[in-house]
This record gives C-alpha cells, sequence and structure tokens, in this order.
C-alpha cells in the first residue's frame, strides 16, 4: 500500500476500535486512485486503489476488521499480500486517516467483537 502521509510515532492498537469518515471530506475518484479532500483544512490526500477499498468500507462506520476483510476479498484472485501483511497495513492506514482528521475513532466497548 502507498501512504502519502507520514508519523515519527508506532501506529496505535486501533483493533479494538470503530472508525467513521469526519465531516467536510470530499471525495473524487482519478483512476485508481481515490482523492479525498479536507474542506476544513483544505487539504488533498491520494488514496491507492487498496486505500480506496479501505475508505470506501468506511461508508458506514466499520473496523479495521471489516476493512482487512474487505480488502482481502477485493483483491482474492490477485497476488494478494498475506493476511497479516493486510491487518498491519490497513492499522497503519487508519492511524494516519485519523491523525489527519479524515476518520474519527471510538473505543468498541469491552465484551464485543470488533
Amino acid at each position: 500500500m502507498l501512504f502519502t502521509l507520514r508519523r515519527t510515532q508506532a501506529p496505535r492498537d486501533l483493533t479494538r476500535s470503530r472508525f467513521r469518515r469526519a465531516e467536510g471530506v470530499l471525495m473524487t475518484r482519478q483512476g485508481e486512485e481515490l482523492l479525498l479532500l479536507d474542506t476544513r483544512a483544505e487539504r488533498y490526500y491520494t488514496l491507492n486503489d487498496v486505500g480506496a477499498v479501505a475508505w470506501s468500507t468506511l461508508a458506514e462506520p466499520g473496523t479495521c476488521a471489516a476493512i482487512v476483510e474487505a480488502i482481502r476479498r477485493e483483491f482474492a484472485e490477485s497476488a494478494a499480500p498475506e493476511l497479516a501483511v493486510i491487518r498491519r497495513d490497513v492499522a497503519r492506514l487508519m492511524d494516519q486517516l485519523v491523525a489527519a482528521g479524515l476518520v474519527s475513532v471510538e473505543r468498541c466497548p469491552r465484551g464485543t467483537a470488533p
């Protein structure tokens, strides 16, 4: 996966979290990429085809597990990476989207499956 956001800290453990798209983020498809515009910060972000699947999954609030499953299904017939790689990359992407303010995050209550 290709990410355009950079952080120096290790990603947080977001596996027990639910994500939702932030208000004021517009999107448009540019070929296989997805262009996001944060209208509040007046900044553009680009997601590759895999990141675009993750973003599309968040049409409704969702978890890392739901995003991983959507990516696995979307790229099942291609040379998709191992599940552990997808999980790691999704966690990194969600950490970056949260840091950029493009998605909000809430912890799942204890005893509920993410």
